[in-house]
């Protein structure tokens, strides 16, 4: 059988399950209620309403400028993706409720006396319910709706990281799309309403265009670069430093330029980056520059200060948080980073969350460490000279330093591990790959 008749079959089983989906939800809808309404109220049908917007984002997939395999691929991780959304997101939203930031989010934008005064970057919250009451405008008084049109961006963000992933290694392999897009964490939290598959969407720009742009150059890639940072940056505007900062630093280490341009280029980014870090620290945790001792980023003390602030508020709370340790001086903070970096990393392991979710949650802590021991095995160092990889490294690394040493809560850190776990994952299936042999 062809690839095309096989590409066929497998988008009209697609199809049909979605099809089918809508005739059973229209005899459920009575049951999403009865769930939905332990946290907001939906009315009847919602959950029909949301399986038909599916199978209309299904038919988008049709027009995508892609090759006819990648296209049966994306079709057929849709209908698993918002089989997931529509599916086993129930028993989550049940488990959790009102707790979830996801009903306050779609209540304040489907409130009929909401006012929309246009995206505005830097405000978080705000600028999630704008985005939500714009697709309201499409799916009108619709959770479960626009639950599927975020998790559809998560599709298209898996996708970019798989093309990242076909340019770094100059081959197509639709394997590597599956084993991404149907990683259980991957799968699960890029299907959610909320900041994580915004975030998702704009590393994965980021990725792409970075790959792109020094494998191949053009236009498009730097334009995904920037379109990356952008996304990334109306959400998490601390991960936009990281960003810089690893392009930065993969500048430096390619070949071909002048030393003295590599350094006025980095003398620049530092620069500039310590002219903005406290503005954007105060528009983001509250945090006056120039305010009493330990409320600006002036001082190791400060910095210190400004840690044990999120790591007490900003990122705990819930069933499943830690007591995170105090930390008075650079050298206590260098002496746990490695720690940290573990947790943000591989935490929960099997044991440290009781339940389901936890079990489910810990599955990053049985999977990546295997991989990562795989790859320190099979890794010689004179492999690690492409400043791609290097570049991820230390993004990941910083990544990991940041989250680590701020969040104590292991529901947290799933989620946000998010945004790194593609590449995390690709770079670790890269080094563990088995060599030729040498005869």
């Amino acid at each position: 059988m062809s690839a095309a008749r096989r590409n066929a079959g497998l988008v009209g089983a697609a199809t049909a399950l979605l099809f089918f989906a809508v005739i059973i939800a229209s005899r459920m809808y009575a049951l999403t209620t009865i769930i939905s309404a332990n946290a907001i109220s939906v009315r009847p049908g919602d959950y029909a309403l949301a399986a038909a917007w599916a199978m209309v984002l299904c038919g988008i997939l049709f027009f995508m400028p892609v090759e006819a395999a990648e296209r049966g691929a994306l079709t057929a991780v849709w209908t698993i993706k918002a089989a997931v959304s529509l599916g086993l997101m129930w028993f989550y939203e049940r488990h959790y409720g009102k707790a979830l930031d996801a009903y306050g989010y779609f209540s304040c934008a489907a409130n009929p006396r909401f006012t929309f005064r246009g995206l505005e970057y830097g405000s978080r919250d705000n600028l999630l319910i704008e985005l939500i009451h714009l697709h309201t405008l499409i799916i009108p008084n619709s959770y479960d709706a626009v639950k599927i049109g975020f998790s559809f961006i998560g599709l298209i963000a898996v996708f970019l990281f798989y093309r990242a992933a076909v340019i770094f290694l100059a081959k197509d392999d639709i394997r590597i799309f599956y084993i991404l897009a149907l990683y259980p964490a991957i799968l699960f939290w890029s299907s959610i309403l909320g900041k994580e598959p915004i975030t998702f969407l704009g590393m994965a720009l980021f990725a792409y265009g970075a790959v792109g742009s020094w494998r191949r150059g053009g236009l498009k890639h730097f334009a995904a670069v920037f379109a990356g940072m952008l996304f990334v940056g109306v959400i998490r505007i601390w991960l936009v430093y990281i960003m810089v900062l690893s392009l930065a630093v993969m500048f430096v280490i390619t070949k071909g330029k002048k030393l003295c341009v590599k350094a006025v280029f980095v003398a620049d980014v530092l620069v500039g980056l310590f002219l903005v870090l406290n503005r954007t620290v105060s528009r983001t945790f509250g945090v006056r520059s120039g305010a009493a001792p330990g409320t600006s980023l002036e001082t190791v003390g400060e910095m210190l200060n400004l840690r044990s602030r999120l790591a007490n508020t900003a990122f705990s709370g819930g069933g499943s948080s830690l007591q995170p340790p105090a930390i008075h001086s650079l050298h206590g903070l260098i002496l746990h980073a490695p720690a940290a970096v573990f947790d943000a990393f591989f935490r929960p392991l099997p044991g440290d969350v009781k339940g389901i979710w936890g079990l489910l949650g810990s599955i990053d802590g049985v999977v990546l460490p295997a991989l990562l021991l795989i790859a320190v095995t099979r890794t010689r160092l004179k492999e690690i000279k492409d400043p791609l990889i290097i570049g991820a490294i230390l993004f990941l690394f910083a990544w990991g330093g940041m989250y680590g040493l701020t969040v104590y809560n292991y529901g947290a850190l799933v989620r946000y591990r998010l945004q790194i776990l593609p590449m995390f994952l690709l770079l670790l299936l890269y080094l563990s790959r088995k060599r030729p042999k040498v005869g």
